[in-house]
């Protein structure tokens, strides 16, 4: 008897929002799994969203306290200042501080203003102070069905 081996390969790719092309050559990223996914970055950095609180418990009022978490990976202190968390609908929330060497920092999102995260869905953007994408994580529902658990990407 015979077998045969097939396999399938699936990436993603860094788009422009409003048109749906490329916005680089070349910086394609490999998928992460079912529901969440991290596309390379646009510019190297050492700071990256590693978490995120997306469907919180209720608090008072029904409000919900979604949080992002951020890592310097590298051995220097970096500047947040001018940095911004952003959703893919284009609201943001400006960062401000130092993160040091391997710190981690949970940053509580703006519910007025800020971030918001979906729960059938989404992606988080970091930006450096130059506006250029540093990081970029996505997921999808099946993150969200647990409410007041942690995603990890």
């Amino acid at each position: 008897w015979a077998a045969i081996f097939l396999c399938f390969q699936s990436q993603n790719w860094n788009t422009d929002a409003a048109t749906g092309h490329p916005v680089s050559d070349g910086r394609g990223g490999q998928g992460r799994g079912e529901g969440t996914r991290r596309p390379q970055p646009i510019v190297a950095s050492s700071l990256r969203i590693i978490a995120a609180l997306i469907n919180p418990v209720n608090g008072a009022g029904g409000t919900e306290a979604e949080t992002v978490t951020l890592i310097n990976r590298s051995d220097m202190a970096a500047s947040l200042d001018g940095w911004k968390l952003e959703d893919e609908n284009d609201r943001t929330q400006t960062l401000s501080g130092t993160l040091e060497a391997g710190e981690l920092r949970t940053i509580a999102l703006d519910a007025a203003s800020g971030p918001q995260l979906a729960n059938r869905g989404g992606d988080i953007i970091l930006r450096n102070a130059d506006g250029a994408v540093a990081d970029r994580v996505g997921y999808g529902k099946s993150e969200t069905a647990n409410e007041g658990w942690t995603t990890i990407f």
